[in-house]
């Protein structure tokens, strides 16, 4: 098992901030039960974007935008996914998450993600496996897929 940094920060995305209230989830204590010892931080750019949806009115927004608030606030720079995203690279810091898209972004980065699963609890979305380049074997019978699709076997490069 690898070890972990000895400070390691958790970045929440506004939804994640959002699914306290949303989907009852204790973020502090499932990023405790997840990642001990993990300080759970909220990016600039998302106090800036859970105020925009206070002031539409968004459902919860305001109080999603407190409770960011009482968190520790780490700056950064942009707007949105990417400034989320490049954010936890810099710092080599997890992120939570309930957005697919960028889920799966971050995962193919080799970023650590938490996601919500089930009420009330989050759960360590699986990283992305590079893909090993395979040689095609040459004179090998076509071999069919689980579709009826004709395909060849394909040998592991060393």
């Amino acid at each position: 098992m690898a070890e972990r940094p000895a400070e390691e920060i958790v970045l929440l995305d506004t939804n994640a901030v959002l699914l306290a209230f949303t989907s009852g989830v204790d973020l502090v204590g499932e990023v405790a039960r997840l990642r001990p010892g993990a300080t759970v931080c909220v990016p600039t750019t998302v106090l800036g974007e859970l105020d925009r949806l206070a002031a539409r009115a968004t459902p919860f927004a305001r109080a999603a935008a407190e409770l960011a608030r009482r968190l520790p606030s780490i700056p950064a720079p942009g707007r949105g996914d990417a400034s989320i995203a490049a954010l936890a690279r810099r710092l080599g810091a997890a992120v939570v998450t309930a957005d697919r898209a960028l889920r799966d972004r971050l995962s193919a980065d080799g970023i650590p993600v938490l996601y919500p699963r089930g009420p009330g609890r989050l759960s360590e979305y699986p990283r992305a496996v590079r893909r090993v380049r395979s040689a095609t074997v040459k004179n090998a019978p076509p071999v069919r897929g689980p579709t009826g699709g004709r395909r060849r076997v394909r040998a592991r490069r060393r």
